[in-house]
């Protein structure tokens, strides 16, 4: 998508995204509400599903980013955000992600079997700025990752080398907001974690039973509160909660991908179909109402990372679609094209892989100076 038909859908939404940042001086729960699930015990391949939900559409664009991309984690709309040691890399890995607005990267799989996805949380706090680390924008983390992690135990050591840094979003007519996010990850071999900044330090659960992750309170308070359900010998009779919240959502999730396991998928599709059934109960419908009368959220996308078969599904939620991008198709030396797809274009549908064009400038850097982001190779 160029940069101005960004500029117009950020028009559109300019009052929206003000509401958003009043939303989120005023309230506890995360405006952008997202689930994360988990399937890593099935009979045929490791799977995972993640939500997208906002106020509005996010404009999502799908990015295969070749080995040999040069990123800067503090460069954004036309300058350095962050002067003092801004992390700086040469991506290692190929691997398709989901950028919004041209600024953030929310989900992605890369092709050694490393899925990542960052979900707003409200709780993070990342401490003040230490010069000592690598700073780097919280929307670039989910990429960062992705770029040179190939497993959950080489995604947890990068940690150790940076610090996310909270960069506010710029956007026409004046409006900014922060995007505050934890991160899931999982590999191949079907490990997990989950990494948030609570109180300035990073909190890391790993394991393979961390299989769903919502938003806020802390993951910590969300696992007491799940600690509150018994689920033996579970019925249609066992009450959930049924809201859209963040706590509502994670036990929820958590309720029905324990019930996944008990079902053995005879195929990979049905395997993707059968979770995708529980992230679409997990996720807010169109005109769910937010925090009064009035106010609305929805799903905006979800995707299926399939980490045995490098296969990246993405269901837009406004039109009948399920897109699938294999990425052992897709040409990922140092040196390929950066390649677009936009996934809400009509008509796209079912194996799109053919369908990624070059991208003529690198994605993720912002709106208001598009010509100055850095360059593809």
């Amino acid at each position: 998508m160029g940069g101005a038909g960004v500029m117009r859908v950020f028009r559109r939404f300019t009052l929206a995204f003000v509401a958003v940042a009043a939303l989120a001086l005023a309230a506890p729960e995360a405006a952008h509400a997202c689930t994360r699930i988990l399937w890593n015990d099935n009979n045929v391949a490791v799977l995972a599903s993640r939500s997208a939900d906002w106020l509005f559409p996010t404009e999502p664009e799908l990015i295969a980013s070749p080995r040999g991309m040069k990123r800067d984690g503090g460069f954004f709309d036309g300058q350095q955000q962050i002067p003092v040691n801004p992390a700086r890399w040469t991506a290692r890995h190929g691997s398709v992600a989901v950028s919004v607005f041209d600024s953030a990267v929310f989900d992605g799989m890369n092709e050694r079997g490393l899925a990542v996805h960052g979900l707003w949380l409200y709780a993070s706090d990342y401490g003040p700025r230490d010069p000592s680390r690598q700073g780097i924008r919280t929307t670039l983390w989910t990429q960062y990752l992705l770029d040179n992690a190939a497993t959950v135990e080489e995604a947890i050591a990068l940690q150790a080398g940076i610090q996310p840094v909270e960069v506010p979003m710029s956007f026409p007519e004046g409006s900014k907001a922060v995007i505050p996010i934890s991160i899931a990850v999982e590999d191949s071999s079907g490990d997990s974690a989950i990494m948030q900044y609570i109180k300035g330090e990073l909190v890391v659960y790993r394991g393979r039973d961390y299989r769903v992750l919502s938003n806020d309170p802390s993951y910590a308070d969300s696992l007491a509160a799940l600690n509150s359900y018994d689920f033996t010998n579970a019925s249609r009779k066992t009450p959930l909660p049924g809201n859209t919240n963040g706590i509502d959502r994670f036990i929820r999730a958590s309720y029905y991908a324990n019930s996944l396991r008990d079902t053995s998928p005879k195929s990979v599709t049905g395997a993707v179909a059968s979770l995708l059934s529980v992230a679409r109960n997990v996720s807010p419908p169109v005109g769910a109402p937010l925090y009064g009368p009035g106010s609305q959220e929805a799903t905006d996308w979800r995707t299926v990372s399939d980490l045995t078969n490098l296969v990246y599904y993405f269901e837009p939620t406004r039109r009948l679609a399920i897109l699938k991008t294999d990425l052992k198709k897709l040409d990922f030396r140092a040196k390929a094209p950066l390649q677009t797809l936009d996934p809400l274009t009509k008509g796209f549908n079912g194996d799109v892989t053919g369908d990624y064009t070059p991208a003529k400038v690198a994605p993720f850097y912002g709106t208001a100076s598009p010509a100055s982001a850095p360059r593809t190779p």
